[in-house]
């Protein structure tokens, strides 16, 4: 009998080590960009995929989603799934990390003014899901993440509709979120960071610390640096008949926010900097606007 059981478990122990290693990993790589293109009517691929069933963790290499035209929708060099599957047993999900690494964002505005993803939002198999979701009813299990982050992300959107092409690009863009538990949402000691660097040298940078869930409440500060104003205005100009021609802008505030109660909201410590700004009439000369510092 004893020999019987070691052997059961042993037999069990193999099975489970074989699908994590090769059969889940395989599965994942031929079966997944099927079902996104059933469900979505686009075209994907994963590379490489692999799961240590010790550790629960599985990580996904070289994602890619293209459009029906071929258009390039999202890349994502690797994603990085660590669980905790004992806590099942206890009733909730506990996630210890879900990362993004350099994850790339196409929005393309065609010389129609058709956006890239628009076969996306028009499906109606997503429609189809989205009212499914709302009929239905339940209690959510308590999801405890412990750690999310968004790596070395890129956001590139170009507007091939205007008489002037224009492209403005978001890199190195950075999120992380740390220790959300949803099984006390009026107290959180999760924490929110967001950075990213845009054109010309100019950056946003968002710190919060997650004061509630339910409502949402936040506090933190909010930093901004244009770089080079007319990087951005300049998908502006033809509309204004502006221009401008040079300068910089930088802005800082210390927040309070509660979803709860808008009239809570505070804005402190608010500073707005203008650095060497000039406006003038488009394809004029003459300045209307030149602020020195």
């Amino acid at each position: 009998m004893k020999k019987a059981l070691q052997w059961i478990s042993v037999s069990v122990l193999s099975l489970y080590l074989v699908f994590g290693f090769f059969i889940l990993p395989y599965l994942i790589t031929s079966q997944v960009p099927k079902i996104v293109h059933e469900e979505m009517g686009v075209t994907c691929s994963i590379e490489e995929a692999s799961f240590d069933p010790f550790g629960f963790e599985l990580r996904l290499s070289k994602i890619n989603f293209t459009s029906a035209t071929k258009e390039p929708l999202f890349r994502l060099k690797e994603l990085i799934v660590n669980f905790e599957l004992y806590a099942l047993f206890s009733g909730k999900i506990q996630l210890k990390e879900i990362g993004f690494i350099e994850p790339e964002i196409f929005v393309l505005k065609d010389s129609d003014g058709v956006f890239n993803f628009a076969s996306l939002l028009n499906s109606e198999k997503v429609e189809d899901k989205t009212a499914q979701k709302e009929s239905s009813t339940g209690t959510l299990p308590t999801v405890v993440m412990e750690y999310f982050h968004i790596k070395d992300a890129s956001i590139i959107y170009s507007d091939l509709s205007k008489k002037e092409p224009f492209t403005v690009a978001f890199d190195k863009l950075g999120f992380r979120v740390f220790d959300i538990n949803t099984k006390n949402m009026r107290h959180s000691d999760g924490k929110i960071r967001f950075f990213t660097h845009i054109n010309d040298g100019g950056f946003i940078d968002f710190r919060s610390e997650l004061v509630s869930l339910e409502p949402i409440s936040l506090q933190g500060s909010f930093d901004f640096e244009s770089g080079k104003i007319f990087t951005g205005w300049s998908y502006l100009q033809e509309i204004l008949n502006l221009e401008i021609a040079d300068g910089k802008m930088y802005a800082h505030t210390d927040f309070f926010f509660n979803g709860d109660d808008i009239n809570a909201t505070r804005l402190d410590k608010i500073a707005l900097r203008l650095e060497r700004l000039r406006i003038k009439p488009k394809d004029k000369y003459h300045d209307i606007l030149h602020v020195k510092r």
